[in-house]
């Protein structure tokens, strides 16, 4: 018996009598260290002969790596008797998976129920707590026996789990045992050597502390999965990077928890304040003294201490926001061979292959969040009211959370998800005295105090540190739709020939700040981002638009129903995006405002885009109407209005409402009445009053009510004879006669 082996069995007592204090805890330490791996081996029984040849593998590899206190203990289910277990004997077998660290699965050209639920249960460990890891074996040869066709369907079925996972090099095939345990055994020593399975305690803790286990971690298992390899395949650096909450520290945090025994020394520091003064943080535990030292000095005087510190250290940069000081980080320490994780906003700072992106949580997944937060209502209508909640708040991580939570503590003021949705649809996501204390990570994340949600959206979406170019250009980007644009696009509608490249750089920078999205040359902004910086800079909305509504004044400038400025193919894009700027600025209406929804409209009558049409006339109404409330005795004003409803009296009538159209030409016809009332000699007014008696009598004349529009057309045949006697040099007016 090995004597380490004898020492564990004496009781504590006579450990004592053996040695003195000083050799004891040194033994004690070497017992310690011993680190012992579960392997669990899901098959068949018909692949006994693989089973046993895996478990002598694996007291081969024990053997081999005993000098590093690893040792690899196979579990089967012929060794397992659940036979008194008060359950299921499958459900014993499970529990035995739970604690394992790998699963080893083989198959031959069937597989039984058991180890597919086997397999489901282990990738569901895995994506939870990043073990045990899963390795795949298929064996090759034909069948020599009989298959069952329920064991044919779940081979099918866990095939096609791999290939959408798309893990193309599973399963590993053999043709006959030696094969199988050659490459379990490379896969087994690799995981040794890039510190999977280490001996020994949890890695010593070098900074003043470290983060907690996430108490909720979904759909984030394959974020994890890719880390750890870049980082065991590139080594040294990698940047993972996102919009602010969308879960990169919660990532980082379980992938520290989760390789505690992989490192001897790890170090954990939060970098909103400049990696170099989080980097000082570690001065006591390095034993080096700062004071005194100019920047210059402390770095290499860090950098000194940094570089005795061996190879397996894990050194975590959290939420490091500067790409000036992560480039400066990479070249003053490049070459010292630990890994390094920063969790970032800023994109495009380091080589392509060092930069990871985090995405937004799929639509299931982000469901699954909020339902774990909040539990769902009893009513039909709470799924489909969820869904628009979820898709209101762009599937992000950290607002899920948030306003899960902050819907759990409304629930005592009676608010559901249905008035929820209102509120954020009409307030947004300041929800003022509906907003909430609650308790989340992320105020340990960020060190900063944060209660409510308003608290933590205000922390979370910080602007003060834009410059007044990168924020007026991303105020202005936040207007328009959350789609991909070309900057050729952007150059257009934002810039003059002279400020073309200092723009071009502002938005490069806003998107290494991690505050617009860049894919194939094409920017987005979030519509998290825009939401929260137009509701930040409210009061300088009117001031920081007028130059793009100048710009769309001119590019949709019309004559009649004739764009003159633009084809109508080129003006397309531009007039898409009025509706959407419209709804962002009708609280702060404007002639610009009118104009663009006018023009627009014009450009939808002419392509037959009716909804579009619809929406440019309605919101021309409601900016006179607008107008008009505030000023209501203003002829330009009410002429204006008139024109909106004459312009959505012709839309109705197009679609054949005649109703609606009559309603609104009678509306047209009572306000140019009342201008022409008040200004008689204005050859302008009584010629819209004349139009307004013509479409009238169309419309009647459409209807079959001859009488009518014979009185409409007459009344429409006086004023422009008198316009015209009035203007007998006026082409228009002798037109119109």
């Amino acid at each position: 018996m090995d004597f380490f082996e004898k020492l564990r069995q004496l009781p504590n007592h006579q450990t004592f009598v053996l040695f003195n204090k000083k050799s004891f805890l040194r033994t004690a330490d070497r017992l310690t260290m011993r680190k012992d791996y579960k392997i669990f081996i899901a098959s068949s029984e018909k692949l006994l002969d693989e089973r046993q040849a895996i478990q002598l593998e694996l007291a081969k590899l024990s053997n081999r790596y005993k000098n590093k206190n690893i040792y690899f203990e196979p579990a089967i289910w012929e060794d397992l008797d659940g036979g008194n277990d008060p359950v299921r004997k499958q459900d014993f077998y499970n529990r035995e998976l739970s604690s394992c660290h790998a699963v080893v699965l083989i198959y031959w050209g069937q597989l039984g129920k058991f180890t597919l639920e086997e397999y489901n249960l282990a990738l569901s460990l895995f994506v939870k707590n990043g073990r045990p890891r899963i390795y795949i074996f298929e064996k090759t040869p034909a069948t020599d026996f009989s298959l069952n066709p329920d064991n044919v369907e779940n081979l099918r079925r866990i095939k096609e789990v791999l290939h959408k996972k798309d893990k193309e090099q599973w399963p590993n095939r053999f043709e006959h045992k030696a094969e199988l345990v050659k490459k379990m055994a490379d896969d087994f020593g690799g995981l040794v050597d890039n510190g999977f399975f280490a001996a020994g305690e949890t890695a010593e803790l070098i900074s003043p502390n470290g983060p907690e286990n996430p108490a909720v971690f979904i759909g984030r298992g394959n974020e994890l999965e890719v880390i750890q390899d870049r980082l065991s395949k590139q080594k040294h650096l990698l940047l993972v990077n996102a919009e602010g909450g969308i879960g990169k520290t919660t990532i980082v945090s379980r992938y520290w928890h989760i390789t505690a025994h992989q490192y001897s020394r790890r170090a954990w520091l939060f970098c909103e304040g400049g990696i170099l003064r989080a980097l000082a943080e570690l001065a006591p535990k390095l034993q080096v003294d700062l004071s005194g030292l100019d920047e210059d000095g402390q770095v290499l005087a860090l950098k000194f201490a940094l570089s005795k510190v061996h190879n397996d250290f894990l050194l975590i940069l959290d939420n490091a926001n500067d790409e000036n000081e992560i480039k400066k980080f990479k070249s003053e320490f490049v070459g010292l061979d630990w890994h390094v994780l920063i969790t970032s906003r800023c994109h495009n700072v380091l080589e392509k292959e060092q930069e990871y992106k985090i995405e937004h949580l799929p639509p299931p997944l982000a469901k699954e969040l909020f339902l774990h937060h909040y539990p769902a209502e009893d009513n039909a209508d709470f799924e489909a009211t969820l869904d628009k909640v979820l898709s209101t708040l762009n599937y992000h991580t950290l607002l899920i959370e948030i306003f899960a939570k902050n819907l759990r503590e409304a629930k005592e003021m009676d608010m559901d998800m249905k008035s929820f949705l209102v509120a954020l649809e009409t307030r947004g996501f300041y929800l003022g005295e509906n907003s909430y204390e609650i308790t989340t990570q992320y105020s340990g994340y960020v060190k900063k105090e944060a209660q409510t949600t308003d608290d933590i959206l205000r922390i979370l979406f910080d602007f003060s540190k834009l410059s007044e170019k990168q924020r007026y250009a991303l105020m202005n980007l936040a207007l328009l739709p959350s789609e991909n644009y070309q900057l050729s696009f952007l150059l257009e509608l934002f810039t003059t020939e002279d400020s073309k490249h200092e723009y071009r750089n502002t938005i490069k920078l806003l998107v290494r700040k991690g505050w617009l999205g860049e894919n194939e040359e094409q920017y987005r902004v979030s519509p998290v981002v825009q939401e929260l910086i137009l509701k930040k800079y409210e009061d300088q909305l009117q001031a920081d638009s007028f130059p793009l509504l100048e710009k769309l004044v001119e590019l949709l400038e019309s004559d009649a129903y004739n764009l003159t400025k633009l084809s109508l193919p080129k003006a397309r894009p531009f007039a898409l995006l009025v509706p959407h700027i419209t709804r962002k600025l009708l609280a702060h209406p404007c002639w610009e405002l009118g104009s663009i929804n006018f023009g627009a409209g014009l450009y939808f009558k002419n392509r037959g885009e009716v909804s579009n049409e619809r929406l440019c006339h309605e919101a021309y109404r409601e900016i006179y109407t607008i107008f008009l409330r505030n000023e209501p005795d203003n002829l330009g004003y009410k002429n204006g209005l008139a024109i909106s409803y004459e312009k959505l009296g012709g839309l109705y009538e197009s679609l054949g409402d005649h109703q609606q159209a009559l309603s609104h030409y009678k509306e047209d016809l009572r306000l140019t009445e009342e201008i022409y009332s008040s200004s008689p000699e204005n050859l302008g007014y009584k010629n819209g009053l004349a139009i307004s008696y013509s479409k009238l009598g169309g419309l009647y004349e459409s209807l079959g009510d001859h009488q009518q529009a014979l009185s409409h057309y007459k009344e429409d045949l006086r004023l422009t004879e008198e316009i015209y006697s009035s203007s007998p040099e006026n082409l228009g007016y002798k037109n119109g006669l």
